[in-house]
């Protein structure tokens, strides 16, 4: 079974208020469009949310999403990594997303899935050569993922193992577009539009 793990426990510092919670698609949220498209291409999801994220969780619940409160969160991703990998232990790999990376395409998240379900290290959407979201790990990576500190997430393990990393050449310039800013909402709201 292949696990998606959604973080969405930032504090959207940059942008300056909950960005998740900005209605893209036909009405859903940031954080609603992302996981939808991890769901149409794994197993299982959960997302990760910080615990004062009260707003946020209704709308993950309403689309009867799996969520674990990440109260470390402020600590940096990879706490909120963990949390994920805590509540999915049982997973023969995942593929970790980012809740604010909604315009990935579906077909890339399940690339990297199927790469996994075939057996698959790491594996690593690229696009122009630059590597990008969301990335897939084995389980075999499970100890290394659970020792991870601070908020450069799974990078260090990518940066450690590069001849395990399972690349997939992909046509999709979203893998390296994120919001954090209120120009970068309006570029990802002028397609989705």
């Amino acid at each position: 079974m292949i696990s998606g793990i959604l973080l969405a426990a930032g504090t959207s510092r940059r942008y300056g208020a909950n960005k998740l919670l900005l209605p893209i698609e036909n009405g859903a949220v940031m954080a609603v469009v992302a996981a939808r498209k991890l769901l149409a291409a794994v197993d299982n999801v959960v997302v990760v949310v910080h615990s004062d994220s009260d707003r946020l969780a209704e709308q993950l619940q309403q689309e009867e999403l799996n969520m674990v409160c990440c109260d470390t969160a402020a600590h940096g991703m990879s706490e909120s990594l963990k949390a994920g990998i805590q509540a999915t232990s049982g997973a023969a790999g995942w593929v970790i997303a980012l809740a604010d990376m909604p315009m990935i395409q579906t077909t890339t998240i399940l690339s990297v899935s199927q790469q996994l379900q075939k057996g698959a290290s790491i594996v690593a959407p690229y696009f122009n050569g630059r590597r990008g979201h969301p990335v897939g790990f084995s389980a075999q990576h499970q100890s290394k993922l659970m020792s991870l500190a601070g908020d450069r997430g799974a990078w260090s393990i990518l940066e450690h193992y590069p001849a395990q990393i399972c690349k997939i050449d992909c046509n999709d310039p979203a893998i390296h577009i994120d919001v954090d800013t209120v120009a970068d909402m309006q570029r990802i709201s002028n397609r989705f539009s």
